[in-house]
């Protein structure tokens, strides 16, 4: 397996049809970002350091900060 078969992975399975991909700022780059149909949010990030990383990311209001392990993917999805 290869980096995109874990990225597909995530996507299809948190991403609903008819998800609009929202546009991102910053200097952080290994992240795509969707707005589901069910008003849900699903942020997807690779870390591909070898070590571990905490990205702080701003969606509207709420600050969200995670712990992602070393060459991984992470799924965060917001109700």
């Amino acid at each position: 397996f290869n980096y995109e078969y874990y990225l597909l992975k995530h996507v299809s399975h948190y991403v609903l049809a008819g998800a609009q991909r929202l546009p991102l700022s910053g200097t952080f780059t290994n992240m795509l970002a969707f707005k589901n149909v069910d008003n849900s949010y699903v942020i997807v990030i690779q870390n591909d350091q070898k070590e571990k990383i905490s990205p702080v990311i701003k969606i509207g209001d709420r600050l969200i900060s995670a712990i992602l392990e070393p060459d991984s993917f992470n799924t965060i999805v917001l109700k």
